[in-house]
């Protein structure tokens, strides 16, 4: 287990560890099956063991892309089939979804009455929703579920809405590189391509703390200062990152 909330704080967790994480991924789904394990194991406790999971929203369909644990995506599905909930909202409003107590704080009448009852069912007590910010190629939440009541103090869902926002472009870019490889009719090369110049733009944003805009222009400009291709100047910031010599 990682570090606990002892003290009602949740520690330093930063852009070094996102960056990573998505150093040692092989792919998205790599990246956000760790990154849901990592955030459960930070905010858990020694007693009140957190799950994590992402949901994806797109064409009028939800599915979970990463879980770190079968509960995670089970609570996922079980929302799904209600129809409505916190990562619903949190996605579809672009807004963290919080709900501290599912048995004693939402109001009977409330809109995810039932789908909170259902969570009760399972032994869930606070859900946390975090949005993804897609900027409206898809939309996406990453989900926080704790069996104890008030589980995520206002330091812990700062760390999930900080890594959240860390983590949004780099899914961003592989959602744009799924519809382009897609459209290009599946080519490996073209795939393995994108792939490589997507996970250099999601190291500059990390490392630089830089949009997503700021960080392909400095691959546009650092390849045509080089006079090599963007695919030859993605594989070296890999590489010499991965090697520490960045």
């Amino acid at each position: 287990m990682g570090p606990q909330n002892t003290d009602g704080f949740f520690g330093s967790a930063d852009a070094g560890d996102l960056e990573d994480l998505l150093l040692d991924s092989q792919d998205i789904h790599d990246f956000l099956g760790a990154l849901t394990v990592y955030l459960a194991d930070f905010l858990s406790t020694a007693d009140n063991e957190a799950a994590c999971s992402v949901t994806l929203l797109r064409e009028g369909s939800a599915a979970t892309v990463a879980s770190s644990n079968a509960m995670a995506a089970a609570m996922d599905q079980i929302q799904y089939a209600h129809g409505d909930g916190p990562c619903f909202a949190a996605a579809r409003n672009g807004v963290t979804a919080f709900v501290p107590d599912v048995e004693n704080v939402v109001p009977a009448d409330h809109e995810w009455r039932a789908y909170l009852s259902a969570a009760a069912s399972h032994g869930i007590r606070s859900i946390l929703a975090v949005p993804l910010q897609l900027k409206g190629e898809a939309q996406a939440a990453l989900n926080l579920y704790a069996p104890a009541p008030r589980a995520f103090d206002p330091s812990g869902i700062a760390v999930a809405e900080r890594h959240a926002a860390q983590a949004s472009p780099v899914l961003r870019m592989a959602i744009r590189s799924a519809q382009l490889t897609d459209t290009m009719g599946n080519l490996q090369g073209a795939r393995e391509s994108r792939t490589i110049i997507n996970v250099a733009v999601g190291i500059l944003m990390i490392k630089n703390r830089c949009t997503e805009e700021e960080a392909l222009h400095a691959l546009h400009t650092g390849s045509s200062a080089r006079r090599v291709t963007l695919q030859v100047l993605a594989a070296d910031i890999v590489s010499s990152i991965t090697t520490g010599q960045a």
